[in-house]
């Protein structure tokens, strides 16, 4: 997209910006990069305010939602000193699913091979195929294709074949979802410029090419859903959304220690941690006071192990499904946890208990100006989002904005 420099009503910035906007359930990030004269991407602005208007990654009020955009946003433009217009988003949530489908086409020129307007073909079929009603597709990723005798081929381009069959990973999710988060973007002054899952989003800032070969478990906790992806062979095998975040170890120490939720998030943040409570480490820790002044002070013993027990559950669900799919062999790079609650302290501890793995901690990278965001794994799927932006812009092809489809029934509801 084109921003428009502060006070300079109707002139257009000569340089280029993205906007990556992660509504989450705890809070809104938002994040403008600007396109450098090598084609690299560099911070400008970065905003955040807390939001309450989502659960579990879907919309509950859109009113409050609106409202944390918009702070996030001005701030991001007030240090960028640019007004942006259209926002890359991420999705989440329960109206989000996946699945791996198998469609064939007859290859157009056997003698010539196959072309890219066979496996074009190929993609539009199985995209026509599996799409459930009243949901549009986010994305269509090709895995492998079977040419001929030959299996598991990454690029076919060239190959001899009569008929090409294609494997793919689908991710739809329902129309009522994305006319929620355009709505809310909309009202908040801003168009959408295309969206996509938010795992996907993270694992472009921070995954390596070599971790995707070898095999990786990306985990992206937020505050209300922990969303993950797999990768294996340099191809993405599977992704899920499972409706437990950091929102639920606050919860469960709210009501495990006898405290409120905002007090609950103070002790999570300042003393809790996933690893094994040392021995005799029973010291109490203080939070802000409750209502009428009372000083409570809690377990440092009990806060770990409620934070532990919460996040070892989490992790045993994600490979149970895993394990369901046929997908948690194989993953020689192991895991990488990121989004905000990655910041836990001693998260890892569970998570190489559960999944028998290494693991590391997903820092974004590939933007100049990340250095003023060091360790912020909170700011994995934003990051993400204006990567995703910057290349999609950067493809020939006419400039129109996504999903018009979408568009129009904005116009026709809003």
């Amino acid at each position: 997209m084109t921003a428009r420099a502060k006070n300079r009503r109707g002139v257009s910035s000569p340089a280029e910006y993205a906007l990556g906007l992660d509504i989450g359930t705890s809070r809104v990030r938002a994040l403008l990069a600007e396109r450098t004269p090598s084609g690299e991407g560099r911070i400008v602005g970065v905003g955040t305010h807390p939001c309450r208007g989502l659960r579990r990654g879907e919309m509950v009020k859109l009113e409050d939602a609106v409202t944390a955009v918009q702070a996030a946003v001005e701030q991001a433009e007030d240090m960028a000193g640019v007004e942006a217009a259209e926002a890359w988003l991420g999705l989440s949530g329960s109206q989000v699913s996946s699945i791996n489908a198998r469609a064939s086409v007859m290859v157009n020129n056997p003698s010539r091979g196959v072309t890219a307007a066979d496996e074009l073909r190929a993609l539009n079929k199985v995209r026509a195929e599996k799409i459930s009603e009243g949901c549009r597709l986010l994305h269509a990723v090709p895995q492998e294709y079977d040419v001929g005798s030959r299996r598991g081929v990454i690029d076919p381009t060239g190959m001899s074949a009569r008929k090409l069959w294609l494997n793919a990973h689908l991710i739809q999710v329902s129309d009522s979802v994305m006319l929620d988060f355009a709505r809310c973007c909309r009202q908040a002054s801003l168009e959408v410029r295309g969206f996509t899952l938010q795992s996907l989003a993270a694992a472009r800032a921070v995954l390596y090419a070599e971790e995707t070969t070898s095999g990786v478990l990306l985990l992206d906790i937020g505050g209300g859903t922990s969303d993950y992806a797999v990768f294996r062979g340099g191809v993405l095998r599977h992704t899920g959304v499972l409706g437990v975040g950091g929102d639920h170890v606050s919860n469960d120490i709210s009501v495990g220690l006898h405290i409120q939720i905002n007090q609950a998030e103070e002790a999570k943040l300042e003393f809790a941690s996933a690893a094994e409570p040392e021995p005799g480490q029973e010291d109490a820790c203080p939070i802000t006071p409750g209502p009428g002044g009372t000083v409570n002070r809690v377990s440092r013993r009990k806060l770990h192990v409620i934070s532990r027990c919460r996040v070892e559950e989490t992790f045993q669900l994600v490979r149970a499904e895993l394990e369901r799919e046929g997908v948690f062999s194989g993953l020689a790079s192991g895991v990488v946890l990121t989004g905000g609650g990655a910041l836990l302290e001693g998260i890892e501890v569970p998570a190489q208990a559960v999944f028998g793995l290494n693991v590391r901690p997903g820092i974004p990278w590939g933007l100049d100006g990340l250095e003023g965001l060091a360790d912020a794994v909170d700011y994995s799927t934003v990051v993400g989002l204006v990567k995703y932006g910057m290349e999609q812009e950067s493809t020939a092809r006419p400039r129109r904005r996504l999903f018009s489809g979408l568009s129009r029934l904005l116009d026709k509801y809003f």
